[in-house]
């Protein structure tokens, strides 16, 4: 007997064969379990150790240029956002329309002409009769990539008959 057997209890100085088997199986499953856990705990855990960072659209302005019919509105400008890239941007412009001028004035169309923007859709056609106002809306489709600038949208317009 060595001097390590002294310090073992007799009962537990001979593990049988089977007994150890199980008992080195559950350590090389719960060895395995451990590993796979750490290797793949970026999948699942919420604090991933890589960031992601956010891109960002960053529009200075909206120029709206109106095309077609004179006398309905003027060119202007309105303000910008920042948004994430890719995201939608509802935008809008107030048209407000006094006489001199045609009956009225109607937006048939809206376009955008900056690179990288689409447009999902608008509220055209707008009609807006002498002394009266009207909203035109367009749901912008930002680029996915960044961009700091000025958007352009051409208005195209036309009128309803000359004024008094």
């Amino acid at each position: 007997m060595s001097a390590d057997d002294a310090l073992v209890p007799p009962e537990l100085r001979r593990v049988p064969g089977r007994a150890r088997s199980l008992l080195l199986l559950l350590v090389v499953v719960a060895v395995v379990a451990t590993l796979t856990l750490w290797a793949t705990e970026p999948q699942w855990s919420s604090k991933s150790s890589s960031s992601t960072t956010e891109t960002f659209v960053v529009v200075t302005s909206a120029f709206w240029q109106f095309v077609g019919a004179e006398g309905c509105w003027p060119n202007a400008t309105t303000g910008g956002t920042t948004l994430l890239a890719g995201a939608v941007w509802p935008t809008g412009i107030d048209l407000a329309y006094s006489l001199p001028g045609p009956t009225a004035c109607v937006v048939r169309a809206v376009a955008i002409s900056t690179v990288g923007f689409g447009l999902l859709n608008d509220s055209a056609p707008v009609t807006v009769p002498g002394s009266g106002t009207g909203w035109l809306w367009a749901n912008v489709s930002l680029p996915a990539i960044a961009f700091q600038g000025q958007l352009d949208l051409f208005v195209f317009v036309s009128n309803l008959g000359a004024g008094p």
